[in-house]
């Protein structure tokens, strides 16, 4: 979290919180007050759509910090002041356990981007055999299931083949994230490597989970 201790001496104290969409868990929760001498008071949150949030309030006291280029970095009140903050958005994407050891050890699976808007989001697989065939499983829920020796870690809905490593073992794929796809949806990946040199002839990666904004 941003801050994750009451800050204010003066009875009150700011916060933010993002919940899942059913409203049953935190997804995330901070404290917004900056100092032992501060009190804060927020007026308002939005989400900008993309995992961020943005975030008005006073202050009384000089005590919260500004960045730079910001269109006023200086205390211009007497008892408080207002501001405007925006969080930075949240890591949708999580490593997750699995897979299935090959020549090189378990190959590593990340993905990269913010699923929203127009964003670009990428899948970015390493450590696996060189110039060698693979597929790509894609699931909306979690199976955890024996496979070739390792873990089937997304439920197989969809599976993606045609792919093959680079020289160097490497692979990625990128797209722009799609319209209309719903939040609060969670997308898991993982790929699998054809090598001799596994147990069962597949290196599997470790898990990938995508959680939609």
């Amino acid at each position: 979290a941003f801050d994750s201790a009451v800050n204010t001496s003066c009875g009150a104290d700011g916060f933010v919180a993002v919940l899942e969409p059913d409203l049953t868990t935190y997804r995330y929760g901070s404290f917004i007050g900056n100092s032992t001498i501060s009190c804060t008071m927020v007026d308002s949150v939005a989400s900008d759509g993309c995992g961020g949030l943005v975030v008005t309030a006073w202050e009384a006291g000089p005590i919260w910090p500004t960045t730079p280029g910001a269109f006023d970095t200086t205390y211009n009140g007497g008892s408080s002041d207002a501001w405007v903050a925006r969080l930075q958005a949240l890591d949708p994407w999580t490593a997750l356990p699995g897979g299935a050891s090959g020549s090189l050890g378990i190959p590593a699976l990340r993905g990269e981007g913010l699923p929203c808007g127009a964003n670009q989001v990428s899948l970015l697989l390493g450590n696996a055999l060189p110039s060698a065939p693979l597929f790509l499983v894609i699931g909306l829920s979690r199976l955890d299931a024996p496979f070739k020796g390792g873990t089937l870690v997304p439920a197989p809905d969809l599976i993606l083949v045609g792919f093959t490593t680079d020289a160097q073992g490497d692979w990625s794929i990128s797209a722009p994230w799609p319209a209309g796809v719903p939040s609060g949806l969670d997308v898991y990946f993982q790929a699998w490597i054809l090598d001799g040199g596994a147990p069962k002839g597949y290196a599997g990666s470790n898990g990938v989970l995508l959680d939609v904004f």
